[in-house]
């Protein structure tokens, strides 16, 4: 029975990125999720690798699922 939560790879800390335009600036960042026994769990983020970020701050948040379900 699989009782370990999937982990997740993100960029840690505070990112600070100067504008390159009035709607903020592209951003791309790389993530990834693994588990011990499920090949494919899920990773969903608030924000999205490659989206326009406004100007201020944008706090991204992820989480992640296996199919056993367990997730963090």
């Amino acid at each position: 029975l699989d009782k370990v939560d999937p982990t997740i790879t993100l960029p840690t800390g505070t990112i600070t990125i100067p504008a390159t335009s009035p709607a903020g600036v592209i951003y791309e960042f790389s993530s990834s999720v693994s588990d011990n026994l499920d090949s494919n769990p899920t990773l969903i983020c608030t924000h999205q690798s490659g989206e326009v970020y406004p100007i201020g701050t944008t706090t991204i948040s992820c989480t992640a699922k296996d199919q056993a379900g367990n997730d963090v």
